[in-house]
């Protein structure tokens, strides 16, 4: 079986097995929370006793006041204390490591934890999954969770590693490895959402496109009007997008699958519009972020001419090519005829196709 010796920062090769670390320091782990327990009490007090402090002193003088702040102090460091030892006791069952044994052929993992061990015989493991979440564009580490017959096994997130589902599969050979990639959002107000001139710097388009293409690709945007200007009349405000909408948008146009995605976006509204004998000029920019400038082409020539009654075979022709494309097929040479059966294949790859578009969505 061919499997690498070890993945840097995670997987590491031991005399009986592979050992999957997750807790590299149990000290660190569990001082950090610790010291989030001690302090999440006094940072939720702050706003009662920037209340409370000021009224004592105002109705009961200087003296009152000292003594709430005593008591106050007193209280929540009985609070974090017994915070504190509430979640260092809880993480007592996080995962330290997982070791799958015998190197090769596993059949069993041993769950190492911070308070204790268990054996899950592979027979039992019914599938993997390894989360990789994402954060405005950026890595934000990595999740997995070993499903069991039992129930399911969590393990703390550690740094991204691009290959862990690979090898997972290349070692837990007959066991489902399941690769998911989750986008955490800021969840920004929306006066904090990005203007167009940024969006079209995050795709590459001109700016005068972003308008018609945040439409067509469904991102959520919004035009905000300053509270100064609205409340003497004015309507000067400036367009906005949802920055983890834009940023998911730009992550999936550069995949390998970008062409694909945004080809059957282009199917799509090419079909609706040669259909209803219909036409939309901001149809056009989606031919910008394109990255096949021939299929960008062709598209955009069909487009003049889905409104015309009786149906041009060009615009056929142009559907075929942006099939092909869904399809990771070579694109048809000018002049090709469209298959007999085309209806049946465009019925079917409109139903099956990847498009671009946030998650949001599905």
């Amino acid at each position: 079986m061919d499997v690498p010796s070890a993945i840097p920062g995670i997987v590491s090769a031991r005399p009986d097995g592979w050992r999957l670390v997750f807790l590299p320091s149990v000290a660190r782990h569990l001082g950090g929370n610790a010291a989030g327990g001690l302090v999440t009490p006094a940072v939720m007090a702050v706003p009662f006793a920037i209340v409370l402090v000021p009224a004592a002193w105002g109705f009961f003088g200087a003296t009152a006041a000292w003594y709430t702040v005593l008591v106050l102090v007193g209280m929540l460091v009985l609070l974090g204390l017994a915070l504190s030892v509430f979640v260092v006791v809880h993480e007592f069952a996080a995962v330290r490591w997982v070791e799958l044994r015998p190197r090769e052929a596993p059949e069993f993992l041993l769950v190492k934890r911070i308070s204790g061990e268990t054996r899950v015989p592979m027979r039992e493991v019914r599938r993997v999954t390894v989360l990789h979440r994402v954060k405005m564009g950026k890595p934000n580490g990595v999740d997995v969770v070993f499903h069991t017959a039992t129930g399911e096994i969590g393990c703390p997130r550690v740094d991204d590693v691009s290959n862990l589902a690979e090898w997972l599969r290349d070692v837990l050979v007959g066991v489902e490895v399941e690769r998911t990639r989750i986008v955490d959002r800021l969840h920004l107000t929306r006066d904090q959402w990005w203007p167009y001139a940024r969006v079209a710097a995050e795709w590459g388009v001109p700016v005068e496109a972003v308008g018609a293409l945040v439409d067509h690709l469904s991102v959520r945007s919004h035009f905000l009007t300053p509270r100064v200007g609205a409340m003497h009349g004015i309507n000067q405000g400036a367009d906005l997008c949802d920055p983890d909408e834009v940023q998911e948008i730009t992550d999936q146009l550069a995949e390998p699958s970008a062409e694909r995605k945004v080809a059957a976006l282009m199917l799509q509204r090419l079909t609706s519009l040669a259909t209803n004998t219909a036409e939309d000029k901001s149809s056009e920019v989606l031919g910008e972020v394109m990255p096949d400038a021939e299929l960008a082409r062709r598209y955009r020539a069909a487009l003049a001419l889905t409104s015309i009654e009786e149906p041009d075979p060009y615009v056929a022709y142009a559907q075929y090519s942006l099939c092909q494309a869904v399809r990771g097929e070579p694109l048809p040479p000018e002049g090709t005829e469209v298959p007999a059966d085309f209806a049946t294949v465009l019925a079917e790859t409109l139903a099956t196709a990847p498009v671009l578009r946030p998650t949001r969505l599905g």
